[in-house]
């Protein structure tokens, strides 16, 4: 009786085999896919910084890529259609390079109201490059426009202390912090005054550039401050997503929709003659390399913030202006002057100083990781 009992639990042994071996082999496949992603979840701040670093360079040579399509003459609503389309090819080729399901992780995504609702402020923040671009065309003095730009820095701190508000209940330095930052939003609004009052550059047209910077600048402090704010609020309803496939897929949603919504002001706005000026190979050509900047640099930043440990990684973002400025320079596209100079230390000095506070209230980036009391 027991040989018969074992005789028969052998052969339902061997009958189960092939489907273990089957789901060892999903499990084996599935490990393969996400392997780099497993490596981003870990927490590194070496690696958040050096991903900072890396996405600070590439927003620096946007600049250069924005000042050098203004010989082509195209309307800033096209260039944003062309080089969001660029975007787009990027973030769904490395999407696909990551074995995702697009469609399906667009979907899990946005059945989440909270979600949506945190995509809809991001999306309306995502049009600060083309604002930038758009003033960049504008301003005589290319050299200007990344220090108006840095902007973004001092608006971030200042949304991040009211919409985390509930978060720092005992903050120190609150005095020292907030004069910081009107040293910070005096260095930005030192070039302009100067051309205000000393300067024959009174045209109104020129203000307005100086206008669309800066307004690019308040909504990449949005962005900044909601961007990784998705992250994690994916991140809680799906806790299985790595961190590089929510990166990947919440960028590749916004680029969508500035992308569709670049497309539908284009026509109803320009006519034939109009789009047949981005065929030129050479812009053509600037838009690609657009496309790519602006993808992985929104990449890096996302993955650095869910990585970090300290908020000092940051400090890495202080050299975009740095280097849009040398690059503009460099290319002939305005020159340095001592008030630069000055514009350059007043807002770059107080950023340090703040990023490297240890006080609760003195980040204006990884606030949203803060957990309550």
């Amino acid at each position: 009786m027991t040989t018969k009992q074992e005789h028969r639990s052998f052969k339902k042994s061997l009958s189960k085999k092939p489907t273990l071996q089957k789901k060892t082999s999903k499990k084996l496949s599935n490990s393969r896919t996400t392997a780099p992603a497993r490596f981003l979840e870990e927490k590194n701040n070496n690696a958040a910084f050096a991903l900072i670093i890396a996405s600070s360079l590439l927003v620096g040579f946007i600049t250069l890529v924005g000042a050098a399509t203004e010989e082509f003459h195209v309307p800033m609503g096209l260039i944003t259609v062309v080089g969001y389309f660029s975007a787009l090819i990027a973030g769904i080729s490395f999407s696909k390079v990551l074995g995702l399901n697009i469609f399906q992780e667009v979907s899990s995504i946005m059945s989440v109201p909270k979600i949506k609702t945190l995509f809809l402020y991001r999306i309306l923040s995502g049009f600060g490059f083309p604002l930038f671009f758009a003033g960049l065309f504008i301003v005589s003095n290319k050299v200007l426009a990344p220090l108006l730009y840095e902007v973004s820095p001092v608006v971030s701190i200042i949304i991040s202390y009211f919409m985390m508000k509930n978060y720092y209940r005992q903050e120190k330095n609150k005095l020292t912090t907030w004069a910081l930052i009107s040293i910070s939003v005096i260095g930005v609004f030192l070039l302009p005054a100067k051309n205000l009052i000393s300067s024959t550059i009174l045209i109104p047209d020129e203000l307005y550039g100086y206008a669309l910077i800066i307004a690019g600048g308040v909504m990449r402090a949005f962005a900044t401050v909601i961007s990784p704010k998705i992250n994690l609020t994916i991140k809680n309803h799906y806790p299985q997503k790595s961190l590089i496939n929510i990166s990947a897929i919440s960028q590749l949603i916004i680029v969508g929709f500035i992308l569709l919504f670049a497309i539908i002001y284009a026509a109803l706005s320009y006519d034939i003659a109009e789009f047949r000026s981005i065929l030129h190979p050479k812009f053509l050509a600037l838009m690609f390399i657009f496309g790519l900047l602006e993808y992985f640099s929104n990449i890096l930043t996302k993955i650095s913030g869910s990585i970090a440990e300290s908020h000092n990684i940051y400090m890495g973002r202080l050299i975009t202006p740095i280097i849009g400025v040398v690059l503009l320079w460099l290319f002939g596209y305005g020159d340095i002057e001592y008030i630069i100079l000055l514009s350059l230390a007043l807002i770059i000095i107080p950023n340090i100083l703040l990023n490297l506070n240890t006080s609760k209230i003195g980040n204006s980036y990884l606030s949203i990781f803060s957990k309550r009391k």
